[in-house]
């Protein structure tokens, strides 16, 4: 049986994650990034960054600028669970959280795609083949 293992190109990582996807699957990914948004712990009310106030020096309830008032506790970080969609904060979220990410399809079951955390750099993407056939392939993170 003949055997041939040779590089097959490169991947480069720029953001410290790496995704394995099917690309026909990208058409299901959200490209929207979370709504950053703030809860006022006396009365409830959700501000939300990009709409409510534009940065954090901006004065927003009794005088006070959003970063002062989330220094002071008044206003709260809404915690977003984008764990179960199909888009770059879930992944960030997972990768945070777990160091891996199997993404589901909407119906729950796995194969979307997988990502993982991975060092900023270039890494050969290498193939192995067996009989003319492709039996693997693998990323080198040296």
């Amino acid at each position: 049986m003949s055997t041939e293992i040779k590089q097959i190109g490169v991947v480069i990582v720029d953001s410290g994650k790496l995704l394995i996807c099917d690309p026909i699957f990208l058409r299901e990914w959200k490209h929207s990034l979370p709504t950053r948004q703030f809860k006022d712990i006396h009365t409830g009310k959700v501000y939300q960054y990009g709409k409510d106030f534009q940065n954090f020096q901006e004065v927003l309830l009794e005088e006070k600028t959003v970063k002062q008032l989330i220094e002071e506790k008044r206003l709260e970080v809404v915690i977003q669970d984008t764990k179960h969609e199909f888009s770059y904060s879930a992944l960030t979220q997972s990768l945070a959280d777990e160091g891996l990410w199997q993404a589901k399809f909407a119906e729950g079951h796995k194969g979307l795609a997988l990502a993982l955390a991975a060092q900023d750099g270039e890494y050969a993407v290498m193939g192995e083949w067996q009989e003319g056939n492709l039996k693997k392939i693998w990323i080198e993170f040296a």
